[in-house]
């Protein structure tokens, strides 16, 4: 069972970042000139999202690049990791998480901003159907 849901989140994920999501371009996929698609997008960020129970949760992002894929590491305020991979097309990164700990598993889909700043909406796998904004900025040089 556990692996169907893997397998079904894996499908999603692909499908969104390989063009579930229509937008302006060439047919090939190709991103329109003056996007955000040069935006480099690894590095250290701060984010705030809207939870499910109303409310919010805080924390950093990691963003690397790891081939032709980025890795993504969230800190929640209280500690808690999780841990995901995105694929980027032009101006957006669409990113699978996990958090082994609760066996919560979702989607996220970010349009690249200048700054940078990505600013998106996530769902959970086997949740309420709803998608909540979450925003990240990039945290300042230290």
């Amino acid at each position: 069972m556990r692996l169907c849901y893997l397998s079904i989140l894996a499908v999603t994920c692909l499908g969104l970042a390989a063009g579930g999501c229509k937008r302006a371009g060439g047919s090939d996929g190709t991103a329109p000139a003056g996007d955000s698609s040069d935006i480099d997008i690894v590095g250290k960020y701060t984010y705030v999202q809207k939870l499910p129970a109303g409310g919010t949760e805080t924390g950093t992002v990691t963003v690397r690049k790891d081939g032709e894929t980025y890795g993504v590491a969230w800190v929640r305020a209280d500690k808690v990791s999780y841990s995901g991979v995105g694929i980027r097309r032009g101006d957006q990164l669409s990113v699978c998480y996990s958090y082994a700990g609760a066996g919560e598993r979702g989607v996220a889909v970010f349009a690249i901003k200048p700054g940078p700043r990505l600013e998106g909406k996530w769902a959970v796998m086997g949740g309420d159907g709803v998608l909540y904004p979450d925003t990240w900025t990039a945290a300042p040089s230290p």
